[in-house]
């Protein structure tokens, strides 16, 4: 999948769509119970008219004009001003539901494309075919994301007070720290680096960018990329995508290592050393930016998602927590190690993944490999279920608010913000 929903509009969404019936009905009681309340003004300012003869009869006149042309403007405004803001907020939450709707059409084009490829001989009529619906429907998802953007904007601008419009954007989970709210961007740069095991990698890094020009005392995540990130380049998809692209910034380094082979778990296909060129990176970069050594963390999905689990096992005095979405290893791979050496995790994983299944009975699957590490260590331990979701979560994943033991977490804010146990 290549598109991702503006956060801002997902969020808008999910706090707004509840509410927005009430709202409405609510708008129209107060015009209503207002209108009564010009009706009888008037009935009083005609009483006094007809029956009051006194010297402050016209000034008493006079008043009632003047609470009439008050509460006439407060119904004109609700009547045009908060109506369309309604009605806008409206339309924007239809529209995200259009996006949500289109991101399902690219994704399934993607895994007929993704099936057609694993053929013995692939259809590639068919790959072309699909291929320019996505096309089609990536043009269409810019356009409309583009239009609830900007109705976003005008609604925001015409509201600087009522809740609705405000709660949204400061529960976003890109303002998780007190540096996000010095971030003006990020950008991302491209590197060779040759390890000390001979291994030679392209990587990327994503470096913030602050006001006040902070770039010491950082986090720094490592991200290993899936199959698709060494076939198609580590900035295809996923996290690495986002972060190109500018639809996350976040508050910390993002190291990106390309791998030479499409391995980050499978040793013999050179994944022990892949693993090891990119520790030995990471500890690089945690120097050179003089990161916080507190915060240093690792995430993957699908081959990455399998490969942090091993690079965890085997330095647990480097990372302080991971993430392994769509992920597992065999029954055999030592994971009551990364329990042993107290390094946080959280294993994400869709209930209905065909790719890296969910559960197998067999030992090899997601969720019977957090299991065994949640034997050792439950309290620095969790585990997400996505229900309904597959293998191809991937861009979706890291702006989502998710449960984590009761607490709505965005994944990056806690790979960013947790401490190494002890400090």
């Amino acid at each position: 999948m290549s598109k991702v929903i503006p956060q801002e509009l997902s969020n808008f969404k999910k706090t707004v769509s509840s509410s927005i019936s009430s709202m409405s009905s609510k708008t129209s009681e107060i015009s209503d119970k207002i209108s009564e309340i010009i009706n009888a003004n008037d009935l009083a300012n005609s009483g006094f008219d007809k029956y009051y003869n006194s010297s402050n009869k016209d000034s008493i006149l006079a008043s009632f004009a003047s609470i009439n042309e008050i509460y006439n403007k407060i119904q004109t405004s609700i009547s045009s001003d908060l109506k369309k803001m309604l009605t806008d907020s409206e339309t924007i939450i239809n529209k995200v539901t259009e996006l949500e709707k289109i991101i399902e059409v690219i994704n399934k084009k993607e895994k007929e494309i993704s099936s057609e490829y694993n053929k013995e001989t692939p259809s590639y009529s068919s790959i072309s075919s699909a291929r320019d619906v996505i096309s089609s429907k990536e043009t269409e998802f810019e356009r409309i994301s583009n239009e609830a953007t900007n109705l976003l904007n005008a609604l925001k601008s015409m509201d600087s007070s009522l809740s609705f419009t405000q709660s949204f954007t400061s529960n976003t989970s890109s303002d998780y720290s007190s540096l996000s709210q010095l971030q003006t961007g990020g950008h991302i740069e491209q590197f060779s680096f040759t390890a000390s095991n001979g291994v030679t990698m392209k990587y990327y890094l994503y470096i913030p960018e602050f006001a006040d020009g902070t770039h010491t005392n950082l986090p720094l995540c490592l991200y290993l990329h899936g199959d698709s990130g060494w076939s198609k380049g580590a900035l295809s998809n996923s996290l690495p995508k986002l972060l190109k692209d500018g639809t996350l910034n976040v508050p910390g380094i993002v190291l990106i290592p390309e791998s030479n082979s499409a391995a980050w778990w499978d040793d013999k296909k050179g994944a022990d050393k892949n693993r090891e060129a990119a520790v030995e990176l990471t500890k690089k970069i945690a120097a050179e930016y003089q990161c916080d050594m507190t915060r240093i963390s690792a995430c993957g999905h699908s081959n990455g998602g399998c490969g942090v689990f091993h690079m965890v096992r085997d330095h647990t005095d480097l990372f302080s927590c991971y993430i392994a979405s769509a992920g597992a290893t065999g029954k055999n791979a030592g994971n009551e190690k990364i329990a042993e050496g107290k390094v946080y995790t959280w294993v994400i994983h869709g209930n209905k993944d065909s790719v890296v299944e969910y559960d197998n009975n067999h030992g090899t699957s997601g969720k019977e490999t957090y299991e065994r590490i949640e034997q050792v260590w439950p309290d620095g331990t969790s585990m997400t279920t996505l229900k309904g979701k597959d293998h191809y979560y991937q861009n979706e994943l890291w702006t989502m608010i998710l449960d984590k033991d009761g607490k709505q977490v965005n994944p990056m804010e806690w790979l960013l913000t947790t401490k190494k146990y002890g400090t």
